[in-house]
Parts: structure tokens; sequence; C-alpha cells
């Protein structure tokens, strides 16, 4: 910022008549640290950071005046869109050794999530290490034996699952369960564009299209872990029933097995490792679940056979929707 010709900080006082230059930010922008707090109102933000890895602080009873004590004490940013608390003097930027500002608070651009995400990412460009952090605490996760947390699952999920992670701080155990694929989605989406970012040859801005993350682009794949919202052990169950029976029916030949057994293959299956026959029935269950449900997916009583058909592709219409992360 500069005052009638010269640089000046940013708690300079005006006087009478002055005319002021402020020049935008660069970005990254300098921090005191890449460690983030987050108001009362970024709760769904937060979980996302965590997700990615980025060391995120959040409370949503905190106070004004808490937000304030820990921004500082802590040494984290600030992450806000109440300009009062913004103008808080303890939380004036801090100048580093050579003269620049550091920020300890910052405005989130964005009314959602993901909006407010790609703020965040692109104007401080934090280190990212995916699955490292529980979403719930922050606390770093850790790998752990079946065995240590079989008391705190429960029996279908420790029939189904083998590989367990758990957070050092709240003892929150995570698995890839049925909406693992929502939360690759999301990381997939992130990573890309984060790479994409320091890509010298790609210039600045996002990239869009599909990442190399096999022949499957982002929405496909979140959108088919949304609509089979049957575990694969839930689905691999339910195909030995008699109530399956030639509800378990092909969709089309070109496809070969009968579905429910490709969407179960499908569900044991790495993105990476998907065959474009792998994609096509994914593609061909989420138009036949869209054309049969409300868009929300909020649990719905129909006929039985209309159930078990649906059931047969790995959906259950009276299974509540995927809960936000």
């Amino acid at each position: 910022m500069r005052v009638d010709g010269r640089d000046v900080a940013a708690d300079d006082r005006l006087a009478p008549g002055s005319t002021v230059d402020v020049h935008p930010v660069r970005r990254p922008q300098p921090v005191v640290a890449t460690r983030f707090l987050l108001d009362v109102h970024f709760g769904a933000l937060a979980r996302r950071m965590r997700l990615l890895g980025v060391d995120t602080a959040y409370r949503n009873d905190a106070t004004d005046d808490d937000l304030v004590a820990a921004s500082v004490d802590d040494q984290r940013v600030l992450l806000t869109q109440d300009r009062g608390l913004l103008r808080r003097r303890a939380l004036a930027p801090r100048v580093d050794a050579a003269g620049f500002p550091l920020a300890q608070a910052a405005h989130i651009c964005g009314r959602g999530w993901q909006e407010q995400l790609r703020d965040v990412l692109d104007r401080f460009d934090p280190p990212l290490a995916p699955y490292t952090l529980c979403t719930a605490c922050g606390g770093t996760l850790r790998a752990t034996s079946k065995s240590s947390v079989a008391h705190l699952i429960e029996p279908g999920t420790r029939r189904t699952y083998r590989d367990f992670v758990q957070c050092r701080a709240c003892g929150q155990v995570y698995w890839h369960g049925a909406h693992g694929g929502r939360l690759e989605a999301i990381v997939a989406s992130v990573t890309t564009r984060h790479h994409a970012w320091h890509d010298p040859n790609d210039g600045c801005g996002y990239r869009d299209g599909m990442a190399d993350y096999g022949n499957i682009d982002d929405e496909l794949w979140g959108e088919f872990h949304r609509v089979v919202n049957m575990s694969s052990g839930e689905l691999e169950a339910w195909l030995l029933t008699d109530g399956a029976g030639e509800q378990a029916e092909q969709m089309s030949e070109d496809v070969g097995p009968p579905a429910g057994q490709h969407v179960l293959r499908i569900l044991d299956k790495r993105r990476t490792d998907l065959t474009d026959d792998d994609v096509r029935l994914m593609q061909k269950v989420v138009d036949r679940v869209h054309a049969q449900r409300r868009e929300d997916l909020e649990p719905e009583q129909g006929d039985a056979d209309w159930r078990h058909r649906l059931m047969s592709l790995g959906h259950d219409p009276l299974k509540p929707a995927p809960e936000d992360l």
C-alpha cells in the first residue's frame, strides 16, 4: 500500500486529503504460518481442509474473543467473513525481517465450501497430505489393526473391511466404506487443480477435464459412489439371497456379467484400475437410479420388486441419502 507515493504499513494513519494506492495481494499470500483457524460458520470447509491434510482448527462454539486469542497464541491464520472481526488490532499483519507483511487473518471468498476451498488453496498454497488428519478433530491418523478397534465398530463393518486407521487424538476410526468414492472424488479434483497451479508449462488457473486417475471423470466417479449406497458387503449378501433372484439382470448385452456382480467388482477396484466396460456400466447405473429416484435420494417407500431391482444395482431406496462430509 502506498500513501502519497510512499510505501506505508497497513496501520498507517491517513492525513486529510491523502491519496491511497492499494495494490492486489500477490498469491500465494505470505502468512504467519500455514496453519489455519476457521470461524464458527465454516464446519464443512474445516472437514474438507482436514481431509486434504491441511492443519485446521475449528470450534463451532468459539466466540470472537476466543478466535482472536487462538489465532495469536497458536500462530494460526484466522479465516472468516466477519469484516468487523478482521479489524481487530490483534489480527493486524505481522512484518517479517525483510519488511514484508505476513497475514494473521484473512477474508474467505465464496458462499459454499467448494468456492471457499478453492479460494483458500489458491490464495495460500498450503502443502497437501490427503487422508492424514482426522476430519472430526484435526488429529493425526495412524494405521491400526482390526482387533484393536473391533469394540468400536459394528459387526457388519468388522466382517466387510480389513484396513483401518484411527485418530491419535480423539480415537475416531476410519475405513474405506460406502462413501469412499465421494472422498476420493473430492481429493482427486483438488489435487489435480493444485498440481496444475504448479505446472510451469500450464500457466495460471484451473485445468478442467480428466486427471491421471484412469479413464473416468470426477463427476461420474463421485455420483456413482453416491447412488450406490450399499457397501460391497451389503450388496454381496443381497445378491446371494432368494430375493435378488432374477433382479440381478444384465443391463445390456455389451456389459457382460449381471450388473450387480459387475457393480460389486467395481466397488473393490481402485480408480486407476477401471476398464472401459466398468465406466460404461457406472454411467448406466447412475442413469438408471436417477430415472427412478428423487434427485436428493431421500428414503422412499415403493413396491418390493422396484426396490429389489434397484438393490441389485447397489442402491437401496430405503437407506438415507449419504451424509455430507
